[in-house]
């Protein structure tokens, strides 16, 4: 338990780092080089995932990988359908859909801090983007350590 709870602290530390780069990729994407949303935000979660990976091996599960080959290339499909289905698909719905919960938050945001002045579009994108981050990163975890990197038998016996 005490080996989980450090586990779950190390992805999580790690987790927040990868995401303050993959806001920063997606907001300097759309910001500055006009890259469309759902394009931007599946390409800077690609960079987000590629430091968490990185970081996630190095640090949290070093030694406890099946191989590197299985190990990247089961990494990298992980990766890639949570950004299909999350970070392109849950960030069109939130951002194109289902834009009332935004609004909510962009009425409840000027409401509560009128001094600040932010741009509808940008509360309406990072909003967006929070929904898919939470949703994807849960995905993430839960796929990454059962698929990626080795759990040990009295780990698997503890957890089930």
């Amino acid at each position: 338990m005490k080996q989980r709870r450090k586990e779950v602290s190390q992805v999580g530390i790690i987790g927040i780092v990868a995401t303050i780069v993959d806001y920063l990729a997606l907001n300097v994407l759309v910001g500055f080089f006009a890259v469309p949303a759902v394009l931007a935000s599946a390409i800077s979660s690609g960079l987000g995932s590629v430091y968490s990976y990185k970081l996630n091996k190095r640090i949290t599960y070093e030694g406890r990988m099946y191989g590197v080959g299985r190990t990247l290339v089961t990494y990298i499909a992980i990766a890639a359908s949570g950004i299909i289905m999350f970070q392109m698909g849950v960030f069109y719905l939130i951002n194109s859909v289902f834009q009332a919960p935004i609004g909510l938050i962009i009425s409840t945001i000027d409401t509560w801090l009128i001094n600040v002045d932010l741009n509808d579009d940008v509360v309406r994108l990072n909003s967006a983007k929070l929904v898919a981050t939470i949703t994807a990163s849960i995905w993430s975890y839960l796929m990454t350590r059962r698929f990626v990197y080795a759990v040990t038998e009295d780990e698997r016996h503890h957890t089930s």
